[in-house]
């Protein structure tokens, strides 16, 4: 799918673990709050919101009182605010800072800084200590540090004590493939490289094959084993996976996504656990191991759900969009249109009511799942061909191939031989635009669509259909070759 930079910069911070954390209630206590450099006792406004979405509302805010999971805070102009979760780590917040509390919990802590500042000091390490803000992830070997994110939404982080491992997604461009989200680690040592800044555009690399990538994958591989760094190690090992799929080699994907999940697992590594469900999950789809697809895809789902609701939504929404396609392979259909229709709503919830790609892709999932009643089909996979083309215009993508591929079908199975063929034709023409020296099983299954409109026109009664359906399955069969 095509790179672009999320609406806010993210950057987790994982702290971890040396010894399991006590059990804890949950939220932030608010111990200090200081105006123009005064410490003030009394109440001070603040704008907060309880969920993504909503509006917010002011609420008049004291030492002492609880901010709970879900809660997104304004620091109002001038003010200082200093929190501590149950587990004794302190957060300080500063003036014109938006922060949200996603979680806390005997597994670890997760807060989002969606614009402002920040300064952090962790004085009980547990399993994951993440403040998301944009396309980074940095992972943190220390107690005190701060993040920063500007209006424009650029990150930056000082590390004054301890190591980060800042992550963040690289537009990898492998031959001529469309470009992948890699990740790229870089590391912040106190007393050394303490601190550094980062664009909330993604860079960008290029490789001249699969081959050569994995190479300098392996060798960053190597090179992070050598260094005994854990987050650098399962860097290169997504990136070995994302390689090999890119490579066609779904099976050595899928082992470099199960060992990622291992290690992960073995750190009770919650956010590494969830990126290699979903990578694993990627994998099985395209092996058509559906219920090992599923398992994945819903352990995912619960890790998000308990974990950040709130933060998790776009990946939540695309889990529920694939879990709603493997379940309908499974044909349980019911519990794939519910996956379908859960998705939908968290990408209104993420989006608002516009278009977007991940609708469009469950849009047509439910045509698919209506396959025993044409009109109810043609009138999604419709729905799906005008949002794809409101999203992209005449630009020769697959995913509108699909679309026009799915009406074709749909006309052509209403008896509709005039409209069936165009449509049909039309996917093919995409198709050959973009299509590979190599075998293309999707180019393979236009031609035999058309082979089968024109079958159905022939039984049909129409003169010269026969002729052509033969000569569409015989463009089928060499494309898919021997």
């Amino acid at each position: 799918m095509p790179l672009r930079p999320r609406s806010l910069i993210v950057i987790t911070l994982l702290l971890l673990a040396f010894a399991p954390a006590r059990a804890q209630q949950g939220g932030l206590t608010v111990i200090e709050i200081r105006v123009a450099g005064a410490l003030r006792t009394q109440p001070l406004q603040v704008s907060i919101a309880v969920a993504r979405g909503n509006p917010p509302h002011s609420l008049a805010l004291s030492p002492g009182a609880r901010l709970p999971a879900g809660v997104e805070i304004l620091v109002p102009e001038r003010s200082v605010i200093l929190l501590r979760s149950e587990a004794g780590n302190t957060t300080e917040l500063a003036a014109g800072s938006r922060f949200r509390v996603e979680s806390t919990g005997a597994g670890g802590e997760w807060y989002t800084l969606i614009v402002g500042r920040l300064a952090m000091r962790v004085e009980q390490a547990l399993n994951f200590f993440n403040v998301d803000f944009g396309v980074f992830v940095a992972r943190v070997r220390g107690t005190d540090f701060e993040l920063t994110v500007g209006d424009g939404q650029d990150g930056a982080a000082r590390v004054t004590r301890g190591a980060v491992t800042v992550l963040r997604e690289v537009a990898t461009q492998i031959g001529s493939a469309a470009p992948l989200p890699m990740l790229a680690s870089e590391r912040l040592i106190a007393g050394a490289r303490a601190q550094a800044g980062w664009s909330a555009r993604l860079d960008q690399r290029q490789y001249d094959s699969p081959a050569a990538a994995a190479r300098q994958y392996r060798q960053d591989l190597a090179e992070a084993v050598q260094a005994g760094d854990f987050d650098a190690r399962l860097t290169a090992m997504n990136n070995l996976g994302l390689t090999a799929m890119m490579g066609g080699q779904r099976a050595d994907a899928r082992e470099w996504f199960q060992a990622l999940l291992n290690l992960a697992t073995q750190r009770e590594d919650q956010p590494w656990r969830v990126r290699a469900m979903h990578q694993l999950a990627a994998a099985d789809i395209r092996l058509q191991r559906w219920p090992d697809a599923r398992v994945s895809l819903e352990q995912a789902l619960a890790i998000d759900g308990q974990s950040a609701p709130v933060a998790s939504a776009r990946r939540r929404a695309q889990s529920e969009g694939h879990l709603g396609i493997v379940l309908r392979r499974l044909e349980q259909d019911q519990l794939a249109r519910e996956a379908t229709q859960r998705s939908i709503a968290l990408y209104h919830q993420v989006d608002g009511p516009g278009d977007s790609a991940g609708i469009a892709s469950n849009l047509e999932n439910l045509g698919l799942l209506a396959r025993r009643d044409v009109a109810s089909a043609l009138a999604w996979h419709s729905q799906a061909l005008a949002m794809r083309h409101r999203l992209w215009g005449d630009q020769p993508r697959p995913e509108t191939a699909t679309s026009l591929g799915h009406v074709g079908d749909a006309w052509c199975a209403a008896g509709d031989f005039e409209r069936g063929p165009v449509h049909l034709e039309a996917a093919l023409a995409v198709r050959l635009a973009g299509r590979s020296p190599a075998p293309d099983a999707q180019l393979a299954q236009t031609y035999e669509s058309l082979a089968l409109c024109w079958a159905q026109a022939a039984a049909a009664g129409h003169d010269g259909a026969n002729a052509k359906a033969m000569g569409y399955l015989q463009q089928a069969r060499l494309e898919r070759g021997p």
